[in-house]
C-alpha cells in the first residue's frame, strides 16, 4: 500500500477490469503485489492478451481458455479443433 498526499491509504489496483458481478467494469483490487506492468498474479493472462492486442496480432475466440492460436486478417472463418473439444 502507498500513502498519497492527504494521509489516506490506497490499495494498489490491476489493470484488469472485472467482466462479471458486483464489481463489473471496475479495476481489480489485487490481494497482492501487483507487477511492473501493473497486473497482478491473477491477471497475467490479461496481461498476455492485451501486449499481443497492442502489437495488432487478432487472437483466437477462446484465447482466455488456453487456445494461443492467431488468427490472420484475411481468414473469414476460423476453424480451430481444440483438444478439449475432441
Amino acid at each position: 500500500m502507498r500513502i498519497n498526499s492527504c494521509l489516506e491509504m490506497t490499495a494498489p489496483s490491476c489493470k484488469a477490469i472485472i467482466q462479471y458481478g458486483p464489481r463489473k467494469g471496475k479495476p481489480c483490487i489485487p490481494s497482492n503485489e501487483v507487477d511492473s506492468q501493473g497486473y497482478c498474479k491473477k491477471h497475467q493472462r490479461q496481461k498476455e492478451y492485451d501486449i499481443l492486442i497492442a502489437q495488432g496480432k487478432h487472437l483466437c475466440r477462446k484465447f482466455f481458455r488456453g487456445c494461443n492460436s492467431e488468427v490472420s486478417d484475411n481468414e473469414k472463418i476460423q476453424i480451430i479443433i481444440h483438444k478439449s473439444l475432441q
